[in-house]
């Protein structure tokens, strides 16, 4: 297995911590803060690539690549999906998720 589920569940929980509080010494339970749940969907995508990438490289560099893409190829599908399902469904407003579009109160 390439990650069990509670690895992945703690994972996607350290991504909404803010980095500060990752660089300190401290119990991860203990913090209280959070960031907003783009930065969090962002860490979590960027993580779930390396990871697949790093995983998909290491299949394909061994000398029974056939049989071994076979074996591990469902414990890559299920951190992936299991790191998808991490990613935040609701993103806060943020002026970069904006609607664009004309202001209401502009003239015809």
């Amino acid at each position: 297995m390439l990650l069990e589920l509670h690895e992945i569940e703690s994972l996607c929980d350290t991504c909404e911590l803010p980095f500060k509080d990752l660089t300190q010494e401290c119990s991860l339970r203990s913090l209280e803060a959070q960031i907003l749940s783009n930065t969090t969907a962002h860490r979590i995508r960027a993580i779930k690539d390396y990871l697949v990438w790093l995983s998909r490289t290491f299949l394909s560099q061994t000398p029974n690549f056939g049989l071994k893409t076979l074996t591990l190829n469902n414990p890559i599908k299920l951190v992936e999906s299991g790191l998808t399902a991490g990613i935040p469904k609701h993103s806060t407003t943020s002026p970069i998720n904006a609607k664009r579009g004309l202001a209401v109160d502009l003239p015809d």
